[in-house]
């Protein structure tokens, strides 16, 4: 499943969904969105998938952006040596559910 996202420097990529890891989830930098990072191991590169709560006619937004190694540490309180772990070995990983 494809999904697109937009990139570090503003533009819009593409990621195949199903070779995504998921490292974490949690509430991100956006107020009362859920959110979850994934990595792409091929392109080295963490996306963040944030959805907003339902509205009262039953509709959500949901939006990808890739994030720094910095953001996932500051916003889901993973270690630097957790994230290097992870990154050596994604398929080892627990998911952590932080929401």
């Amino acid at each position: 499943m494809n999904v697109e996202f937009k990139d570090l420097s503003g533009r819009i990529g593409s990621m195949d969904l199903r070779l995504a890891v998921e490292l974490v989830a949690g509430r991100g930098k956006k107020t009362n969105w859920t959110a979850m990072i994934v990595f792409l191991p091929n392109d080295k590169k963490f996306i963040e998938l944030r959805d907003h709560p339902q509205d009262v006619r039953g509709n959500s937004t949901f939006e990808t952006e890739e994030v720094t190694e910095r953001y996932v540490i500051e916003n889901y309180d993973i270690s630097q040596s957790d994230l290097d772990r992870f990154k050596r070995k994604p398929n080892a990983w627990t998911f952590i559910d932080r929401r």
